[in-house]
């Protein structure tokens, strides 16, 4: 699917590319941005691209958003420092959640993006520069990649493991002539184009991933309880782990769990962790059972894909090395 007709047209890098799913209409985003206590205007522009802007008190950002096939793609220039512009989307993002609600990738899908790229008839360079790892509570922890060292996987999974944290972000060139590219992928689904090919990086890096983070929403949707012909039916999450839990990760998972939702620790003591949990924002609410081989979310009448992914999020950043039980394959284009 290539998206760059959409909103490349006379535009140059840097780019902030923000994908996102919504559960309103883009004329609503004045609404649920002012019921936040922020600001936005929208504006049809072209058929499915609309003018948007955003604005987090005396800071603005302005940027075209796509409407596609129930996926939202907010994209912005950089005119000030390229740190900025994100910033203030990724806020505003922050600000309507859970009206919207940013894609999330785990670390194994940002690492099969670039492996991805390797597999090409024409295999371009790859050279990556930084990555980042975050670990709860501390938060990011920026690890620079040895100048001229070609690209590893290995490297960088080692350091999860060790670590204890997810990739939060991977920033690599691919140089290819004049298809050539710079760029940074997350897990939160902000990725930037500092430099090179719009077209190159659509078709290699923003459209695959566009493909993945629908299958991983689709995989919350519809998860919560229910009854069918007087049965109960509950429509369990389960995440495998590769690495036994121990008993003080556990506890963490309580800890991070209850602090950010409304939790109570019905049970925390070897060999589980069983907590009850409600969403503030929205009012789902779920069960989790954590055991050292397994974590189980059992979500109740009401749970929806944008609440189960938070906790998702905040459990793969507790004990990143769990797995959704359907594990979910990017193969190259």
């Amino acid at each position: 699917m290539s998206m760059e007709p959409d909103f490349a047209s006379g535009v140059a890098p840097p780019l902030h590319v923000f994908i996102a799913f919504p559960d309103i209409e883009p004329a609503d985003i004045p609404n649920v941005a002012a019921s936040a206590g922020v600001a936005a205007r929208v504006r049809s522009s072209n058929g499915n691209v609309y003018d948007l802007s955003v604005r987090l008190r005396k800071r603005i950002a302005s940027a075209k958003l796509v409407v596609r096939d129930g996926v939202w793609t907010i994209v912005a220039r950089s005119l000030d420092s390229p740190a900025t512009t994100g910033e203030i989307i990724d806020k505003w993002l922050q600000d309507v959640h859970p009206k919207v609600t940013p894609a999330f990738f785990d670390s194994k899908q940002l690492l099969d993006i670039v492996d991805s790229l390797g597999r090409l008839e024409k295999p371009p360079k790859i050279n990556v520069s930084d990555y980042v790892l975050r670990e709860y509570p501390k938060g990011p922890t920026h690890k620079t990649w040895e100048k001229g060292k070609p690209y590893d996987r290995k490297v960088i999974e080692k350091q999860i493991e060790e670590n204890n944290s997810p990739l939060d972000s991977i920033k690599f060139r691919v140089s290819a002539g004049r298809d050539s590219f710079d760029c940074r992928i997350s897990r939160n689904g902000h990725l930037v184009l500092y430099d090179g090919s719009i077209t190159q990086f659509v078709s290699l890096a923003l459209s695959p991933l566009i493909e993945v983070a629908k299958v991983n929403y689709d995989f919350f949707r519809y998860r919560d309880r229910d009854f069918i012909k007087d049965n109960l039916v509950a429509n369990a999450i389960r995440l495998k782990v590769q690495k036994t839990i121990p008993q003080q990760l556990l506890e963490r998972l309580g800890e991070a769990i209850c602090s950010s939702f409304m939790g109570a620790v019905l049970h925390s003591g070897n060999p589980m962790l069983y907590v009850n949990a409600i969403d503030r924002l929205d009012g789902s609410v779920f069960d989790v059972c954590a055991y050292p081989d397994e974590i189980v979310v059992l979500p109740f009448s009401k749970a929806t894909p944008s609440s189960l992914i938070r906790l998702y999020m905040l459990i793969t950043e507790v004990a990143p090395l769990t797995r959704r039980s359907s594990e979910i394959r990017l193969e190259p284009a």
